[in-house]
């Protein structure tokens, strides 16, 4: 600390003084909180145009407008027909090659894929795509709705 003499004659101690902060350490101090005033009003627009959008259509109308129904009868290519009762979650196949088989869900969770060793169907919007073990894949089409 410098000396000085007072008025009075008495020394005093006056404090040194300290060169200035480099601007970039004051300046982020003294601009965070300006730019914090200008992010909240962006950010919140943001939020309120996203709760704008529409929702994601419901899966259960989904699911519904692709699944066949309970029972059904499907003309195959090739003069033959297949007859289905649909449980969910298997499949009870009857076809005029003499197939009469229940087939689960597989993968489980879904709807529209059925199999086992040797057997496979897949249903998709009024058509069927129907596979046997050693025989050749056929094509159906949704006939009627006996029920």
């Amino acid at each position: 600390m410098a000396k000085r003499e007072d008025d009075a004659g008495k020394d005093r101690q006056t404090a040194k003084s300290y060169p200035l902060r480099p601007p970039s350490i004051v300046g982020s101090r003294n601009a965070f909180m300006p730019a914090l005033k200008l992010a909240l009003p962006v950010l919140a627009a943001s939020l309120f145009l996203s709760a704008c959008m529409p929702p994601d259509p419901p899966k259960s109308t989904m699911l519904q407008s692709t699944t066949a129904p309970r029972y059904a009868t499907y003309r195959c290519d090739g003069e033959g027909e297949i007859t289905l009762e649909n449980f969910r979650t298997s499949v009870h196949v009857v076809d005029t090659r003499g197939v009469d088989v229940e087939l689960p869900a597989s993968p489980p969770n879904q709807t529209a894929r059925y199999g086992q060793p040797g057997y496979a169907l897949i249903l998709e919007r009024g058509t069927a795509l129907w596979m046997v073990s050693g025989k050749h894949p056929v094509n159906c089409k949704q006939e009627s709705n006996p029920a």
